[in-house]
């Protein structure tokens, strides 16, 4: 049994020197310190300006990563498949300036995500397309679905008359959120 008033019990301040004292000290320091970089400094933001900058940066989207649409028109038929952000590290592909968004035109449909994660699309516009907006599913896969998916302050104007005439199609998604976006008939 422990009595704390004998003194062969070995008290951690009767064994320890000080200097081995304020050593162990430095040392929990250390160790409290992440040794993986944090979160923040693994973000990155790439800035595009037109759709072929748009088209080579896509190809580069990784958990974390911003990409930060200047205004202007951009070619739709954008297709991204398995792209995947993470829980608190989302991709997010997002208009600088919510008054003027970048524009999606041409095409089919100006987005597919197909069995995508933790994507936010922010402050952007797709007008004139025949069949869909922008379609957000599961790729054909229905054990993996695409997830955590946020679309806000996107406007989908003009869809129709082929394919199935929706503004935004979604199938095969789990966790969703649509916040202040518009479809105008």
């Amino acid at each position: 049994m422990y009595d704390a008033n004998d003194p062969q019990n070995g008290l951690f301040e009767d064994v320890l020197t000080t200097t081995e004292k304020e050593c162990f000290f430095v040392f929990c320091l250390i160790a409290a310190v992440p040794f993986s970089t944090n979160a923040q400094s693994e973000r990155k933001k790439v800035s595009v300006k037109n759709s072929s900058e748009f088209s080579r940066a896509i190809g580069e989207l990784r958990p974390g990563t911003t990409l930060l649409l200047e205004p202007g028109i951009y070619s739709g038929g954008i297709y991204l498949r398995d792209i995947e952000g993470k829980d608190g590290r989302p991709v997010v592909i997002e208009g600088t300036d919510p008054n003027n968004p970048p524009v999606f035109a041409g095409g089919s449909q100006a987005m597919h995500l197909a069995n995508c994660s933790y994507i936010t699309l922010r402050n952007i516009k797709v007008s004139g397309f025949p069949t869909n907006g922008i379609n957000i599913d599961d790729g054909g896969s229905y054990e993996t679905p695409a997830n955590n998916i946020v679309l806000e302050n996107v406007t989908i104007l003009e869809t129709g008359p082929k394919g199935n005439h929706d503004a935004l199609k979604m199938s095969g998604v789990d966790y969703f959120i649509v916040r202040k976006c518009r479809c105008p008939a």
